[in-house]
């Protein structure tokens, strides 16, 4: 009788040793956020319940995996997501664009970024408005949506981030859109940049592996300011410069050149910068140069810059590669530029470097110029075959 009180004892113990060990983690919290300061989990922002009438509040008192939902409304003052006490932290707009962010008063306005995610990871933004003021008193904002540093696979989704006022290249507005910055790998997928003054998207180096690789994907980013009779400021579109394999597929990037006639609204539509980088099915309109890539490589060569199926129009460059070292560029189609293709480097090869195919060039002023050296096609650096093209520089390579 005593060992089987002693087993039934054993047993018990052991039950309440695995049952502690198992408990579950606190269940994570849906906080409301709506300007008239009443909302609810029953029926949504039309509930009575009293809730923050700001967004930052939500955000302070949020924890892990805790998701604030932001009803539509104007909404003023500087959001940050600080810390790994915010890992996995949802913001959302209830409804696509309805909830709208703007900086506070420009007396207390300081400069910096409009949003701020830092040393969190795995956060989501999703379906929120960002405007910045380009009349009145106002202060220009640097940029509106920043990401890191130490903030990986954040995911950043259905962002409209436009000026607010007519004389959008005015002394207001803001630089960038948004700025993926070091250590902080991220999807940026369906968001909306229109009117910055510097660049649409900025992409830093992320990581140095696939896995820490940043997504940039049906995005659309737009250069058309008011006539205001001058050029643009803008440096690229969309610039990514990785250490990873990072991918842009089916964006879509343009200006206006109309305020000023035969200056192209971007100076660059999409740039590329590092090691295994991947660009195809985008869009770019109205640039000086198209795409533009430099020093791409892979460390085992089996493919360093792969560009495919974009389409470019109405540019000076249609793609640009700069000292590209491996990869592939095939069904491309250039359009209306002074040259389709222009190969800058390297050489002397011993190896052909990239393989140039299948690409569309008809209906530019020079379909191909390739400068570099080596074994390839009429003696370049590059393997060129199918190119469709009316004149080339060397001969033999796109005609």
């Amino acid at each position: 009788m005593g060992r089987v009180r002693t087993g039934m004892l054993a047993f018990l113990t052991a039950v309440l040793a695995t049952s502690a060990l198992a408990a579950p983690v606190a269940a994570a919290t849906t906080r409301y956020v709506d300007d008239d300061g009443r909302a609810g989990p029953k029926r949504g922002c039309d509930g009575s319940q009293e809730v923050p009438r700001r967004i930052q509040p939500a955000i302070d008192a949020s924890g892990p995996f805790d998701t604030v939902l932001v009803c539509p409304g104007v909404y003023r003052g500087r959001i940050v997501i600080d810390g790994t006490a915010k890992e996995g932290m949802n913001l959302f707009g209830t409804t696509a664009s309805g909830a709208i962010i703007r900086p506070p008063d420009p007396s207390r306005w300081r400069g910096g970024s409009l949003l701020t995610v830092r040393g969190a990871g795995r956060v989501w933004l999703k379906r929120l408005r960002l405007e910045a003021p380009t009349a009145g008193d106002c202060r220009r904002i640097v940029t509106m949506v920043t990401i890191g540093p130490d903030s990986p696979d954040t995911e950043v989704l259905g962002l409209r981030i436009v000026p607010k006022g007519r004389n959008t290249i005015g002394r207001c507005g803001y630089h960038r859109g948004i700025w993926v910055r070091e250590r902080s790998p991220s999807w940026l997928d369906s968001n909306r940049v229109r009117d910055f003054r510097d660049s649409g998207i900025v992409v830093e180096r992320s990581g140095d592996d696939q896995q820490d690789a940043s997504r940039v994907t049906t995005n659309r980013v737009r250069y058309r300011h008011a006539a205001e009779g001058r050029p643009a400021e803008s440096l690229a579109g969309i610039s990514v410069a990785s250490d990873g394999s990072s991918v842009l597929d089916n964006d879509v990037l343009g200006a206006e050149p109309r305020p000023y006639p035969g200056r192209p609204g971007l100076d660059i539509g999409i740039h590329l910068d590092g090691r295994m980088q991947s660009a195809s099915g985008n869009t770019v309109r109205y640039a000086r140069v198209g795409i533009d890539t430099e020093l791409v490589w892979s460390a085992t060569l089996a493919w360093g810059l792969y560009l495919a199926r974009n389409v470019v129009l109405d540019t000076r460059v249609g793609i640009r590669l700069d000292w590209v070292l491996d990869g592939t560029v095939a069904g491309n189609r250039v359009r209306r530029s002074d040259v389709g293709i222009e190969v800058i480097g390297p050489g002397p090869l011993k190896e052909v470097a990239m393989r140039i195919r299948d690409n569309d060039l008809r209906g530019n002023a020079l379909a191909c110029s390739d400068d570099s050296r080596g074994v390839g096609t009429a003696g370049t650096a590059h393997r060129y075959q199918r190119n469709l093209g009316s004149k080339s520089e060397p001969r033999r390579i796109c005609d």
